[in-house]
């Protein structure tokens, strides 16, 4: 059984998230909300 888990980081104050996984805060979740629904968010996969 594979499993997935969707994980946001819904501080809109200071996010910190993007740095566990090594990414760049570009753009976030108010990015995306402002934005129409067919925008891409930044994902990773991990195994």
């Amino acid at each position: 059984m594979t499993k997935k888990v969707l994980i946001i980081d819904g501080d809109m104050r200071l996010g910190e998230l993007h740095k566990m996984f090594g990414m760049n805060p570009d753009s976030g979740l108010t990015d995306y909300l402002l934005q129409d629904k067919d925008s891409t968010l930044s994902a990773i996969s991990l195994g």
